[in-house]
């Protein structure tokens, strides 16, 4: 069954390709040495709103993105046709997927959404990688990202351990014991639903109404490509009302 999923992964393969190559572009309006000491002092190190908001011109990123997910079949050329002349703005597309408010139901919105999470993942990644080169976070010891302060979206294990990973930026680092957000780790509290079609399982807190997605293979990941793979758990979570 995860053979089923790295084929999938495989196909969706020219997003990442663009999402790199966007990343690689961005000239950010990033105050980097305040942002390191922020990090090496052990706070958060950049307002993940500011960062993407100075980023510039988003509406040619925008429409490659819809372009390339044409391309992989995550969406027919009618689909990313409305996307790109639905009249959506950019930023509240952006600003609902920091706020980790649910996917729209409705299919173009949806679309949209996705779209602008990988154009505003690709500012991200470029601040994030830019403000850790050289530094070593492997002290950080609480379950927000140190450099975007954002939620954990995953748990993967690893060489170093388990290890979240973050929903906006990529980010990865050493994992709390228990739920990211109360610390619960027994049953009842904690329940965990595998999904052994994707290679992940999700882990789901009664106690607080937080919910993660562990990987189940150990090994390196590719963060976008996972999050693109397992929307669709994003969307039975959220349906019970979980959150990040």
């Amino acid at each position: 069954m995860i053979q089923i999923a790295s084929h999938v992964a495989e196909h969706l393969q020219p997003i990442l390709t663009l999402r790199e190559e966007l990343a690689s572009r961005w000239t950010l309006a990033l105050d980097q040495p305040r942002a390191r000491g922020r990090l090496a002092s052990g706070q958060v190190a950049f307002d993940p709103l500011e960062v993407i908001g100075a980023a510039g011109d988003l509406v040619v990123p925008f429409m490659r993105v819809t372009a390339t997910f044409e391309r992989c079949g995550l969406a027919t050329t009618d689909e990313a046709l409305a996307v790109r002349g639905s009249g959506f703005r950019i930023l509240p597309l952006l600003v609902s997927w920091l706020a980790g408010e649910p996917l729209p139901i409705e299919h173009v919105r949806r679309l949209a959404r996705l779209a602008a999470a990988v154009l505003g993942n690709s500012i991200l990644v470029r601040a994030a990688g830019d403000v850790r080169a050289g530094l070593e976070i492997e002290d950080w010891s609480r379950a927000d990202c140190p450099c975007c302060g954002s939620a954990p979206e995953f748990a993967v294990q690893s060489a170093r351990g388990r290890r979240f990973v973050c929903s906006h930026c990529d980010t990865s680092w050493p994992a709390t014991d228990g739920c990211a957000g109360c610390g619960a780790s027994d049953a009842p509290a904690v329940a965990r639903v595998p999904s052994p079609e994707l290679g992940f399982e999700l882990t789901i807190c009664n106690a607080c109404g937080r919910y993660l997605k562990e990987r189940i293979a150990v090994g390196a990941t590719q963060p976008l490509l996972d999050r693109l793979l397992t929307t669709e758990l994003d969307a039975a979570a959220q349906h019970r009302g979980l959150r990040l």
